[in-house]
């Protein structure tokens, strides 16, 4: 597990899982320590494999994680899948 730090609390923060780590055990204490907009990216030996996740709320005010993206990009950008 690897993470990047930002200057400031409030800034974006990256975190990658790879797919030798314990996928679980890391998405837990990332999400521990996460804050609501923080990206996770999962890096798997397999470029289908590759997950985006951003940390969210749901309608209960509670974290959450959403997976975003995959290796073609972003679900939410029109693009997406328009080369593949």
């Amino acid at each position: 597990m690897n993470n990047q730090k930002n200057s400031t609390e409030s800034e974006q923060k990256h975190f990658t899982i790879f797919e030798n780590d314990n996928f679980n055990e890391c998405l837990f204490d990332i999400f521990k320590k996460s804050n609501v907009g923080d990206i996770v990216e999962y890096i798997t030996h397999n470029q289908l494999g590759v997950k985006i996740y951003e940390i969210g709320l749901n309608q209960y005010n509670q974290k959450i994680i959403n997976e975003i993206g995959d290796i073609y990009g972003l679900y939410n950008d029109p693009k997406y899948l328009e080369d593949s």
